[in-house]
């Protein structure tokens, strides 16, 4: 258990994958999934997160979860040579708890391979680590993923981080029915001005 188990404090900032919790007089940064910052309150308001603190050369790092669930994979991707917690929290961002599970139990290696960062080698190897050592309510046969998170994983795909997929699906309307391809094509459009200006990809 990581000695820094539990914070609870005054939300004072969020950004697409990081927060900053205010807690004892001290301003803690919080690196969070997407899952988690999908449910974080308003700034202002008081949070609870489920934390693990990562200490590597000299730095230290805060990972924050809302759920036991979210902790738990956290933690067991850690497990597997080779990823660290940067990479484990791309994986839970991408594809969410119930994909993630989904995909190791049943050795699903294209849908680890859509996480950034995460290429053949890396995935066969959290396959291989990890076989058997899902919890039986892990372990469900089958996802169809939402199309938020179908959007997601397509954007990401095309070069863009988890946060920055996030901000883009963050911005399309919500009053209209929309495929998945015509999310994504909208959602691209959302870096069109960056690009403009000579910062994004397209």
């Amino acid at each position: 258990m990581s000695v820094l188990a539990r914070l609870r404090g005054i939300l004072a900032e969020k950004s697409a994958d990081s927060a900053i919790v205010f807690a004892g007089g001290l301003g803690f940064s919080v690196q969070v999934p997407l899952s988690t910052m999908q449910v974080l309150p308003e700034p202002g308001q008081q949070t609870t997160l489920r934390t693990q603190l990562y200490v590597r050369e000299g730095s230290l790092a805060l990972y924050g979860f809302a759920t036991e669930r979210e902790e738990r994979l956290f933690e067991l991707l850690l497990t597997v040579s080779g990823v660290g917690p940067k990479a484990a929290l791309s994986c839970l961002s991408a594809l969410g708890t119930d994909q993630l599970s989904a995909a190791i139990a049943n050795e699903d290696t294209g849908s680890l391979q859509r996480v950034p960062g995460v290429g053949q080698r890396t995935a066969n190897r959290i396959l291989l680590e990890l076989k058997g050592r899902l919890p039986a309510w892990e372990r469900p046969t089958e996802v169809s993923l939402p199309r938020e998170d179908e959007t997601l994983a397509a954007l990401m795909f095309y070069g863009y981080s988890a946060a920055e997929a996030a901000a883009a699906i963050a911005a399309l309307p919500r009053d209209i029915e929309l495929t998945v391809e015509e999310r994504t094509l909208m959602a691209l459009q959302y870096f069109a001005p960056q690009a403009d200006r000579g910062t994004g990809r397209l």
